[in-house]
């Protein structure tokens, strides 16, 4: 059995068939990005590669606190969830995964080790603020994308689209996010490899820009439908300055919105937070 870092038991998954997703369509810089196309020889490969890699991890599910990020890529089957298509999330379904956010972080609060004085909690929520992005959540028409989010009205230029807010989660600490996403897994009676792997697919790293003093590499987690949010050359939104994504032009009421992802996220920063 895995173990979790208070002892208990994990449950074991031998006998669920592994899914899969897109290896290289990811938000460790890029979320919704360039989509496999289930069926085709590339997706077929990614598939069966994943899956190889995934066995290897099952005869060791001892080690799961060392997964790092494609190990957990791997483990959850992410590349078949994705190809399969995944669903958009209702106001119920998203009220659920913060609400199960919430658990967890008390969780870890109280059942972990005390975080040391002048050290930085192991997660968080951004802030108090509540915010509601002038947005929703579609499947796009192109066959290079699944989901990603646009306009509900008219946004004007120089408009707040999104903001980090009590919506997006930090985690610290890499061991504390890979937690979070195998709670998800197994906090129903039947393993949840998709909504891990969106969240796994929707976070990315970068500086966490309000912190006083040193700015540390985080993990930030949008557990809302900004998560959706497509990366392209086109961007009509300004993402990653400051706490606030703002409109680059005038954005017409059903327009896909779009931002660059390396303008703020480091997807080569996995490693630094032990993933």
């Amino acid at each position: 059995l895995l173990e979790r870092e208070d002892g208990l038991p994990l449950r074991q998954e031998k006998d669920v068939a592994p899914k899969e997703e897109n290896l290289r369509n990811h938000r460790s810089g890029h979320k919704q990005s360039s989509k496999l196309l289930k069926g085709d020889s590339k997706w077929a490969a990614e598939v069966k590669e994943e899956e190889r890699r995934r066995n290897i991890l099952l005869t060791k599910p001892h080690r799961w606190h060392t997964f790092n990020y494609w190990d957990l890529h791997a483990y959850f089957s992410c590349t078949l969830e994705f190809g399969n298509g995944r669903p958009l999330y209702n106001s119920t379904q998203w009220m659920r995964l913060r609400d199960y956010y919430n658990h967890f972080a008390l969780r870890d609060a109280t059942e972990e080790a005390a975080v040391q004085d002048g050290q930085m909690n192991r997660t968080f929520k951004y802030s108090d603020e509540v915010f509601d992005p002038p947005v929703e959540g579609f499947h796009s028409s192109s066959k290079f994308k699944g989901r990603s989010i646009r306009a509900k009205r008219n946004i004007a230029l120089g408009e707040v689209v999104n903001k980090n807010c009590n919506n997006t989660v930090i985690f610290s600490n890499g061991h504390t996010f890979r937690k979070f996403l195998f709670g998800i897994y197994q906090r129903r009676s039947e393993f949840d490899a998709g909504t891990a792997c969106d969240v796994l697919k929707w976070s990315w790293i970068q500086k966490l820009e309000n912190a006083q003093d040193v700015k540390p590499m985080v993990i930030f987690s949008p557990l809302d439908v900004s998560g959706l949010t497509n990366d392209g050359r086109d961007a009509n939104m300004d993402c990653g300055v400051g706490d606030e994504d703002i409109a680059k032009r005038d954005i017409v009421k059903g327009e896909e919105i779009i931002c660059h992802y390396l303008d703020f996220a480091s997807p080569a920063s996995w490693p630094q937070l032990g993933l």
